[in-house]
């Protein structure tokens, strides 16, 4: 069967192959690739506006805008990020992560909904929409930072905790926040009752499936088996809790951390493969994500809202200082030190997360026009610009400068030690 050349194989190679070249230039000038990709996307947008190689809302709109880009690129991602979770650690950080992700949440999206309210005049319930939209920090984002930088276990646990298990209640508040415009006013009960299955079955989703593969290789010697029963899970697990309208992520982050713990106290060999392939994995969807961040990202668009992004940017990032803050009074020993909380509260990256959820708003609320829908996509589009481009490059400076030395560092050093040898 001849493969037509507009298939959605063809868009992916190309950004594979562009993603080896620029990491192949930002290690060269040693800065972030990540940042790099979506430099190189803004770039390319840019280009086609001139020279319109092509449509960026015909390929790449419909699968932003749907469950496309969620069920496709992010399990991955999620899934190398809790791979890597320490569950004992996890588990003695576990206060903090759930108050930044959930308390946490809800006290940004009020402060930045209120904030905006006063200060650019934008009404209360559609500045609570962006609120709901940004105050999730991005797991994306977050731990493509947190892998450029060595900083103690305990913080970089409760950083990338926090951010792989903070978008339930995001989701819930958007959704709830979007109802309520639309004429459908949901009770305090409902609201509650929607968050709490959102976590709970999640969670119940992601333990199944996560014991069921422990379970299973007991029974598999084949070490392409284990790989392959992984992706499995990673894709499935997600698949199952959204269709029972819960949290896919929290379901992918739960049961990555089980297998990885089991599989590197049971198979070391196993835990090595594991982490080599999903790794490679993780390389081309970190690709395709930012590479497609920059496409949307035009710069004429967001042009005439400098101004308001830059305000929404600084309050954004006020409102999660002021999070961490309460947190660190009410509970003192959890964060070890004021160098901790500054760098927790510099981490709050913006990304991919919110980007989709912005794309998701609706044209219309009832048989209306929601006017709001391109200021807010605005704002969005501009915070997220300013925080993966400056907010991740002041949060990398400021933890190495006081908590941590790099990772191309750490490299150095093991390098001089053995003499240079390999």
């Amino acid at each position: 069967m001849v493969v037509p050349i507009g298939s959605d194989i063809y868009l992916i190679l190309p950004l594979i192959i562009l993603a080896v070249l620029i990491g192949v230039v930002s290690d060269r000038l040693r800065v972030s690739f990540t940042s790099s990709l979506l430099v190189f996307g803004i770039f390319l947008a840019v280009l086609n506006g001139y020279f319109h190689f092509f449509s960026v809302s015909s390929i790449f709109g419909q699968a932003f805008s749907s469950n496309i880009f969620f069920g496709l690129v992010l399990p991955p991602i999620l899934y190398k990020g809790a791979l890597d979770l320490n569950f004992k650690k996890f588990r003695d950080e576990l206060i903090p992560i759930t108050f930044l992700a959930t308390i946490g949440v809800i006290v940004s999206i009020v402060i930045v909904g209120f904030v905006l309210r006063v200060l650019i005049g934008l009404p209360l319930v559609p500045a609570l929409l962006f609120g709901a939209i940004i105050s999730p920090t991005d797991p994306v984002g977050v731990i493509s930072f947190m892998r450029r930088v060595n900083v103690p276990s305990g913080l970089s646990t409760i950083i990338e905790g926090e951010s792989l298990l903070n978008d339930g209640v995001a989701v819930v508040a958007f959704t709830t926040i979007l109802a309520y415009l639309g004429g459908t006013v949901e009770t305090l009960s409902g609201i509650i009752t929607s968050l709490a299955q959102t976590i709970s079955v999640g969670l119940v989703v992601g333990v199944l499936l996560g014991l069921l593969y422990v379970y299973a290789i007991k029974y598999l010697k084949d070490s392409n088996g284990i790989i392959a029963l992984s992706l499995v899970i990673a894709y499935s697990s997600f698949e199952i809790a959204q269709q029972l309208n819960s949290s896919g992520i929290l379901a992918v982050v739960v049961s990555a951390i089980i297998i990885g713990n089991s599989v590197k106290q049971r198979n070391k060999e196993a835990a090595d493969l594991l982490n080599g392939f999903w790794s490679v994995i993780n390389y081309i969807m970190l690709a395709i994500v930012f590479i497609t961040m920059g496409l949307f990202i035009d710069p004429l668009f967001i042009t005439p809202y400098i101004l308001l992004i830059v305000i929404a940017f600084i309050v954004v990032t006020g409102a999660r200082g002021a999070v961490v803050y309460i947190f660190h009074k009410i509970f003192l020993r959890s964060f070890k030190s004021s160098e901790w909380s500054a760098t927790i509260a510099l981490s709050g990256i913006r990304g991919a997360i919110p980007l989709v959820l912005a794309l998701n708003l609706p044209l219309l609320i009832g048989n209306t026009t929601f006017q709001y829908r391109e200021p807010i996509l605005a704002l969005t589009v501009g915070v997220i610009l300013i925080s993966l481009l400056g907010q991740s490059y002041a949060a990398e400076r400021y933890t190495r400068t006081h908590l941590s030395y790099s990772v191309e560092e750490i490299r150095d050093a093991t390098t001089a030690g053995t003499g240079g040898s390999t």
